[in-house]
């Protein structure tokens, strides 16, 4: 193992605890990240970025949190309508994705932001190439071992232990992602 993933809802520890519905739960998360940098591993803080978070305040807050807690990596997650969010609707208007991919561009191109932690944030890229996972690039396993086109659609086939691999993978490249299409299908590629 070389890196883990953390979920930070909010650079409020009451916002974050409130959300996680634990008092501790912010300090749980901070010594979280300092045991996996004490354990030389990298560590990526995520946050699902709700409409009430897409501020560029709220993310340069958050950002000089990751950066105090030794993070390496912030990954931005679009709120899908599953656990927390189930039956809401969450989706984001443009003016929200566009807070966010300013700020992905900022963090990651501007020279006075060099020393604060890298922007991951897929719906950049997937709204202009499509769904990069789908079985295609990548697929993810949850933790009750359902393969997913990725961890953000959550669209699971079968179990890994049900069936071939190659077939539930096959599956997946046919049904896609559900919000995102899937580049791979309107592309010729030739060698």
């Amino acid at each position: 193992m070389t890196g883990v993933s953390i979920s930070l809802d909010h650079h409020d520890p009451e916002s974050h605890n409130a959300f996680r519905g634990y008092p501790d739960s912010f300090e749980w998360v901070k010594k979280a990240v300092a045991n996996a940098i004490e354990a030389k591993l990298v560590v990526t803080l995520s946050v699902c970025t709700v409409r009430s978070f897409c501020t560029d305040e709220n993310l340069m807050q958050y950002a000089n949190l990751a950066k105090k807690l030794g993070a390496s990596f912030i990954q931005l997650i679009e709120p899908r309508a599953v656990g927390h969010y189930a039956g809401k609707d969450v989706t984001l208007y443009p003016e929200h994705e566009k807070v966010l991919e300013d700020f992905y561009l900022k963090m990651n191109n501007k020279e006075q932001f060099m020393d604060m932690p890298i922007v991951h944030y897929v719906g950049y890229k997937q709204r202009r190439t499509g769904c990069a996972g789908s079985g295609f690039r990548y697929l993810f396993v949850d933790t009750d071992g359902f393969m997913n086109s990725c961890p953000f659609c959550r669209s699971s086939t079968t179990h890994v232990l049900d069936g071939s691999i190659e077939e539930s993978i096959n599956r997946m490249k046919n049904i896609g992602c559900a919000k995102f299409s899937n580049i791979l299908e309107t592309t010729s590629f030739s060698h």
